[in-house]
């Protein structure tokens, strides 16, 4: 580690312009208070995102509530950082890949404005070829994240809201579940986006951090398209995901059975869908059966259908009798019992199903993950799933639609 204050700035610019290891990332954060802002920035700028791309550099502005975009020629990118960002800014962190090894210098300001440079390698885990990255949000890396602001989860100050932080740790351990299987999906969509189903979306607390997590983390190009039902709701996704710039990510007011009928045949990658109501979840899971999408995770949610015909024809099972004699019993076996039936379905299609809990009970009662990755090498046989119905005379959707 080597920390420099003798012309810091003049070090940390002609690290942007050497030849040799490759940039990854420029990020600038903590706006200096009382410090003049460049009329080259958005007015409330908090920080500055640089990766490469295409075309040289692509930086992304924030301000609370924006996100704006430009592109920056590689010849031109030392010249944007004294010219635009040096003095606006308090910290200025740039991370380059020189073979295994990733070198980091961070310039910082104190409080009268002197420079320090800080510069050290940061070494990946044996057979890693990419530095670690942490899996959840990035919050409080960088200040806070536009979208989270937006959709009422964090506070312009960075802070998680009180009464969100379920929520958050939902966000959270999902992605943390999503990264486990990258790997199965990663080959099969090398040379176009990774694509991303998220069936009933809601109000897409999960959607647009799965984007943000994607592309912005991972920096893995991805498509996502979020399907709800409810226009209201989608069409302030749609407004959402317009300003913030994210142009990947794109909603349909549509039920599932609408998409599915209307499907373009465009190859997917993962589906999700997290507590779309009772059989809402069979026609996702349908949907990917028979499109043979890599990876399914599917949270269920209000499984009725079971219970209810249980209730109007009650198999004759001396062990199931003292369950399907009391409603709560046998709304909650119900519920299991529908759940087992749609991992076994899964399997039965040639997926490695896992079922966990991914949040707390505490947090949200729905919180079983079925989670499916497809084999190798394996076609659906006409007809789906062939095992035995475990009640005799009673068919599920998930069962007749396949």
């Amino acid at each position: 580690m080597k920390y420099q204050t003798d012309d810091a700035a003049s070090r940390f610019t002609g690290i942007l312009s050497a030849a040799g290891p490759r940039l990854l990332s420029l990020s600038l954060s903590r706006p200096r208070k009382n410090a003049p802002m460049s009329d080259s920035l958005p007015a409330g700028c908090l920080r500055i995102r640089v990766r490469p791309s295409p075309a040289g550099f692509f930086a992304e502005l924030f301000t609370v509530t924006q996100a704006f975009h430009r592109t920056i020629p590689e010849a031109e990118l030392p010249a944007f950082f004294t010219g635009v960002c040096l003095g606006c800014f308090g910290t200025a962190t740039a991370r380059r890949q020189d073979g295994a090894i990733i070198r980091v210098a961070s310039l910082v300001s104190n409080k009268r404005g002197r420079l320090a440079l800080l510069e050290y390698d940061e070494e990946p885990a044996a057979g890693q070829t990419e530095p670690a990255r942490r899996i959840g949000l990035d919050t409080g890396v960088h200040g806070p994240l536009p979208f989270l602001v937006h959709l009422g989860i964090q506070s312009p100050q960075g802070k998680i809201i009180a009464s969100k932080q379920g929520k958050f740790r939902q966000i959270n351990r999902f992605l943390e579940t999503l990264a486990d299987v990258l790997p199965a999906v990663r080959p099969s969509a090398e040379g176009r986006p990774l694509r991303v189903l998220d069936f009933g979306c809601g109000k897409s607390y999960l959607t647009f951090s799965l984007y943000h997590f994607m592309v912005d983390q991972m920096h893995i190009p991805c498509e996502i398209i979020g399907i709800d039902s409810k226009a209201e709701v989608i069409d302030r996704c749609a407004r959402l995901a317009s300003t913030l710039g994210w142009t990947g990510l794109s909603f349909r007011s549509q039920t599932i059975e609408d998409f599915v009928t209307h499907d373009d045949g465009s190859p997917q990658d993962i589906l999700v869908s997290l507590h779309a109501c009772d059989t809402a979840t069979d026609h996702a899971l349908a949907y990917g059966i028979r499109r043979g999408v890599p990876v399914i995770l599917a949270a269920p949610c209000c499984q009725h259908e079971l219970n209810a015909l249980l209730a109007a024809n009650p198999p004759p099972d001396k062990f199931l009798a003292p369950i399907l004699a009391h409603g709560l019993f046998r709304e909650r076996f119900a519920a299991l019992a529908t759940d087992a039936i749609r991992a076994r379905i899964l399997e039965d299609a040639g997926y490695a199903v896992t079922v966990l809990e991914f949040v707390d009970m505490d947090d949200t009662p729905k919180n079983v993950l079925i989670r499916g990755i497809k084999g190798r090498g394996h076609t659906v046989a006409p007809g789906g799933a062939g095992s035995k119905p475990l009640f005799p005379g009673i068919e599920l959707t998930l069962e007749r639609l396949l």
